[in-house]
């Protein structure tokens, strides 16, 4: 077999894949996506809407109440998330989607001690957001989806505090809800096609101006190519990037508006 044809009949696999199983590789969660709206009760029994906390960052991790992975980082979230940002700006909010009993839930929340609500029954939330259990989500201020460790590998590998702690100081900050700053905010969407063997655009959306840089560094961190390094006025923004002579592999492309950033990753095939 010639290896173009192996290429491509490797390529063709794993568009295979992501279709096949949309709620697991595809679209997890995706950022610059708005949030799906729901209602549900805690283990106390009082009643939590999402768009009631519209104008707030909020933390969202998908659990279930078995899962070994979940219990090992819920102490984390309880202490480096809700301890450190717990104000009437940010909101942390535990969905239980493997739809177990009250009794379950409420042994997870005594085992994990977290003490942020745990919404019992989600599992509906699970296509609803198109994603899996073991994820953790940022929304702004606005309800979009600013975060998603859904694009950090395999399960029990997804929960990665910096970034997720990262994500929430600059979006408090930059919305004004923790300073008095003026409010900076932008969208940066997943490259499409992804995974790409030849070229892919890179799509956002600025609402307010700033000088903007869009750079493109591979696995190891080192710069590859710069897209964008001007001043921009907020408007719809895309870039083709087609790489030339570098290898297949993972690259993460990075958005930077003045002193805020967000990083999304990408798959090239040759």
């Amino acid at each position: 077999m010639s290896d173009i044809k192996y290429k491509y009949l490797l390529l063709n696999l794993i568009y295979s894949v992501l279709l096949a199983f949309p709620n697991t590789l595809l679209s997890q969660g995706k950022v610059g996506d708005l949030e799906s709206d729901f209602e549900y009760t805690d283990t106390k029994g009082d009643s939590y809407r999402l768009s009631d906390f519209k104008g707030n960052v909020v933390f969202l991790a998908f659990i279930g109440h078995g899962c070994p992975f979940c219990r090992a980082v819920a102490p984390s979230t309880e202490s480096d998330i809700w301890q450190v940002f717990k104000s009437d700006s940010f909101q942390a909010l535990a969905l239980e989607t493997w739809n177990g009993s009250l009794s379950q839930a409420q042994s997870y929340v005594i085992s994990s001690g977290i003490t942020y609500p745990l919404l019992t029954r989600a599992g509906n939330e699970l296509d609803n957001y198109r994603i899996t259990y073991d994820n953790y989500l940022v929304l702004d201020h606005q309800g979009i989806i600013r975060y998603s460790s859904a694009d950090n590998g395999i399960l029990g590998e997804r929960y990665r505090i910096k970034e997720l702690t990262d994500t929430i100081k600059q979006l408090l900050t930059r919305t004004g809800l923790n300073s008095g700053e003026i409010p900076v905010d932008f969208n940066l969407s997943q490259n499409y096609p992804n995974p790409f063997n030849a070229a892919t655009f890179i799509e956002y959306t600025l609402l307010t101006g700033g000088y903007v840089t869009l750079i493109v560094y591979d696995l190891s961190g080192r710069e590859v190519d710069t897209l964008v390094d001007e001043l921009q006025s907020p408007t719809d923004y895309v870039y083709e990037w087609s790489p030339q002579n570098l290898p297949s592999g993972i690259y993460f492309y990075k958005l930077q508006i003045e002193d805020v950033e967000i990083t999304r990753k990408m798959a090239f095939i040759k």
